[in-house]
C-alpha cells in the first residue's frame, strides 16, 4: 500500500497530475490505443481530483463513490489476507487512511476530494448481495448520466444568443 501510494505520487509529480488517468484512457482506446469490448469501462481507486478532470474531459464519464465505515473496510481488508502490503492494526489502518484521504500536495492522494466530486454515492455497509443490488439499481442512472454530452462553448453561446433573440421581439 505504501509503495503504491509513493509510486502514484511520484508518477504524478514527474509526468503530470493526470498521468494515471491518461494511461487508463490510452489503455481504453480513448487516446488512440486499441481496445476490445463495448467501450464501457470501470476504473477503481481514483485518488486525485486532477485524474477525475482528465477522465471527465474524455467524455461519457461518470464518477461513483463507494464507501463503508472504517471498521468494516478494515475487517474486509484483513479477510483478503494481503498481510505484507496492508496495515496490521486498526490504528495503523486509520493512519494510512489519513494520508490517503487528504494532502496539501497537488500530486498526493486526495480521496476525500475525489469522493466529493462523485455524481453518485453508494454505501457498501451490507452484504455482497446487497452491494450488487445497489449497483444493478444504479445502472440505468449511470447510462443516462454517461450519455449526456456537454455542448461546446461555441454551441452554448450561440444557443444563448438565439434565446435572447427570441425574447427581444
Amino acid at each position: 500500500r505504501e509503495y503504491l501510494r509513493r509510486l502514484g505520487n511520484e508518477l504524478r509529480q514527474h509526468e503530470g497530475t493526470g498521468v494515471l488517468a491518461k494511461k487508463a484512457l490510452l489503455k481504453m482506446g480513448k487516446l488512440g490505443g486499441e481496445t476490445d469490448g463495448d467501450g464501457k469501462f470501470v476504473i477503481t481507486s481514483i485518488r486525485n481530483p486532477l485524474e477525475i478532470k482528465e477522465l471527465a474531459q474524455s467524455g461519457h464519464f461518470v464518477l461513483v463513490s463507494i464507501d463503508a465505515a472504517p471498521e468494516m473496510r478494515f475487517a474486509r481488508m484483513i479477510r483478503r489476507g494481503r498481510k505484507e502490503s496492508e496495515p496490521s492494526t486498526f490504528e495503523s489502518f486509520i493512519e494510512a487512511e489519513k494520508i490517503e484521504m487528504s494532502s496539501e500536495d497537488k500530486n498526493g492522494q486526495q480521496i476525500r476530494d475525489c469522493m466529493a466530486m462523485a455524481q453518485f454515492h453508494i454505501s457498501n455497509e451490507g452484504t455482497l448481495e446487497d452491494f450488487h443490488q445497489k449497483i444493478e439499481a444504479l445502472f440505468p442512472k449511470l447510462e443516462e448520466a454517461a450519455s449526456f454530452v456537454r455542448p461546446s462553448w461555441d454551441k452554448y453561446f450561440l444557443d444563448l444568443a438565439k434565446m435572447v433573440g427570441m425574447r427581444g421581439t
